[in-house]
């Protein structure tokens, strides 16, 4: 059986990529112009434009024993409309994974298996949560939001399926994300994670972060300042945590906000 990789995204500990690609791009629906993993897929000689389904990793996370956070597919996006969640996934009744089952049924059989694991999903499409239905409660469902329009589009189809927790990817920033007024849904949201575009550098305006922030803290959100940020951030509140609080990390004398609930009974 493979195994799972580690990951270098920051708020994560293993990775879950069962499914590369992604076709957001030529679809329209991705608006960066520089997606980092597809430049990690050139780099691995791998066409991030033809995705494909890697059976033998499927059944990867069951041979993790210690409590992990494990980040679901984010080399490709599970949600996006090529997916098909009732495909079989071994149609030939070779391997341990029985004939007839298919993606969705494989998938939330381990994360079920996995109580001990915080699996994070993500996607640009969340829309389409709604053609898996209901998830473990173990499962987090997170949606890409780079604008104010993808923001209330995000918060409405992030509570139209159940799973044991909901959270922003707000990295690129390209304009103000926080509306006039907010949906009911943004109750439902329990963590926000925050970053920079990355290849090229691009940072979001120093305002448009702190407003997301003050109404993350308000309404009781736990808050991720990725790393990438501390450029273009002041060392102040709200963004700065006195180490007393938040150990600083390596070479970081001071911390940005990196709150991240552990469980999914975590309030």
């Amino acid at each position: 059986m493979k195994r799972l990789s580690k990951t270098g995204i920051e708020y994560g500990d293993l990775n879950w990529n069962f499914y590369p690609g992604c076709l957001h791009k030529p679809q329209g629906i991705c608006s960066v112009p520089h997606c980092w993993a597809e430049g990690m897929s050139k780099r691995h000689l791998q066409d991030f434009h033809k995705p494909f389904l890697i059976p033998e990793l499927l059944l990867a996370p069951l041979s993790v024993k210690k409590p992990s956070v494990i980040l679901v597919n984010f080399m490709g996006d599970l949600f996006g409309d090529w997916v098909n969640p009732g495909m079989e996934v071994n149609p030939s009744d070779e391997g341990p994974i029985p004939a007839g089952k298919t993606l969705k049924e494989v998938v939330f059989d381990v994360v079920k298996l996995c109580p001990q694991h915080q699996f994070l999903f993500l996607t640009k499409a969340p829309w389409n949560y709604k053609r898996w239905s209901d998830f473990p409660d173990n499962a987090w469902l997170g949606a890409t939001v780079a604008n104010k329009e993808a923001m209330v589009k995000a918060l409405y189809s992030l509570t139209e399926v159940k799973a044991g927790g909901r959270w922003l990817s707000v990295e690129p920033m390209y304009g103000p994300v926080v509306p006039a007024v907010w949906p009911a849904e943004w109750d439902e949201i329990r963590w926000v994670v925050i970053g920079a575009q990355g290849n090229p550098v691009k940072y979001p305006e120093v305002d448009w972060v702190e407003h997301l922030v003050m109404e993350s803290f308000k309404s009781g959100k736990r808050i991720w300042l990725k790393h990438n940020l501390a450029p273009a951030l002041p060392p102040t509140l709200p963004f700065y945590v006195p180490p007393k609080v938040f150990p600083a990390k390596g070479a970081f004398k001071m911390l940005y906000r990196q709150e991240m609930p552990k469980a999914v009974d975590d309030a």
